[in-house]
């Protein structure tokens, strides 16, 4: 199984102590742990701000990569914090296979093979023509991912050939038109402020794992979508988004349980259109429902706990106590970062990831 460890860094420090602080930390946690994927998050005014600070996280944080790891920088900005690292680590006794630093690392175990991988082009085409050529050359398959995140630059602008969330989903559905035996990836699509679109993910193979995906009681299957709710102009040419509400990994005694990204939605339709606070506890209350249904599929009483929680807040959108409200509904302290949501009418957006493990007695 795998777990997430979450480094917050408030306001009280400088960028650069920041940065030193996150990368005591990392290199402290890689003397105990596998860490195959760390995503990045900080605050950050322009996009000149944004490269610059990249880069010198980059030269820090790459000084600690003897073994490599996939490391992705989202172009999303912090809103109350410095810095934010999101470590992605796994159980010992991982082999590590193959690694092509910044883009692809697989790791074996047993019977088991894990891959992170990730692919950042202008465009959605090049995208994921470059993720299916690194499948290629490793013998892999779409069908066979878990997790995916899309950051997609201005997400909502519409231009001569169509709107970029939607010519995102119309190549995405022509790359997933193989048989997904286990349904499609659990996955988040959301803006980011440059950087063309940005793919980043981790696939699996365990036959001691059962892989199921988790369907929502209030909210249509969103690969389902009908053209009421797409944007374009011929209708006959629109693809729906081709991911799954949730994906749950079972084991014996413990199991993982991927919340994609999440909105106000009710069956297709956007619900409290200009009340963020509504949205909200809707897109919360949804979360809960999805993940009472998980639970329901597991063979033996469970405890849990979020061990990943990040939150999306529409640029220009205040939502009073946002933090409060979210750690007190998850139990789990939450990364909050600026990015256009993948509609007009949604101000908010939350994924996680929640852990769960056989109770005593069951």
């Amino acid at each position: 199984m795998f777990h997430y460890k979450v480094v917050h860094i408030k306001e009280s420090e400088s960028f650069n102590r920041a940065v030193k602080t996150l990368t005591n930390k990392l290199e402290l946690f890689m003397s105990e742990a596998v860490i195959p994927l760390i995503t990045i998050f900080f605050k950050f005014d322009s996009a000149e701000e944004y490269h610059s600070k990249k880069s010198s996280i980059e030269k820090q944080i790459l000084k600690a990569n003897k073994d490599g790891f996939v490391l992705v920088f989202p172009v999303q900005s912090l809103i109350d914090e410095v810095l934010v690292g999101e470590f992605f680590y796994m159980d010992e006794g991982w082999d590590k296979q193959e690694a092509c630093l910044n883009n692809f690392v697989s790791y074996k175990k047993n019977k088991a093979l894990t891959y992170f991988y990730i692919s950042q082009n202008i465009s959605a085409d090049e995208a994921f023509n470059d993720l299916d050529a690194l499948f290629r050359d490793y013998a892999l398959s779409h069908t066979q991912v878990i997790r995916q995140w899309n950051y997609i630059e201005r997400i909502l602008d519409e231009e001569e050939d169509g709107q970029n969330y939607q010519k995102f989903n119309n190549v995405r559905s022509e790359i997933y038109s193989d048989d997904f035996q286990f349904g499609y990836p659990s996955a988040t699509g959301i803006g980011q402020q440059c950087g063309g679109v940005l793919l980043a993910g981790f696939g699996l193979l365990d036959d001691q794992l059962e892989v199921k995906s988790v369907r929502s009681a209030v909210q249509a299957d969103a690969h389902q979508y009908s053209v009421q709710v797409l944007v374009g102009k011929d209708r006959d040419e629109l693809r729906s988004p081709k991911f799954e509400r949730g994906k749950i990994l079972i084991g014996s005694d413990k199991a993982m349980f991927f919340v994609s990204g999440t909105a106000s939605i009710e069956n297709q339709q956007t619900v409290y259109e200009n009340n963020p606070e509504k949205q909200l506890f809707k897109t919360i209350e949804n979360i809960k429902i999805l993940t009472e249904r998980a639970e329901e599929m597991l063979k033996w009483e469970a405890d849990m706990n979020c061990m990943q929680l990040r939150c999306y807040v529409r640029p220009g959108c205040n939502v009073h106590g946002l933090e409060e409200v979210l750690f007190n509904n998850f139990q789990c302290m939450p990364v909050i970062v600026v990015a256009d949501i993948c509609r007009n009418d949604l101000f908010v957006e939350i994924e996680c990831i929640y852990k769960f493990y056989r109770s005593n007695g069951s």
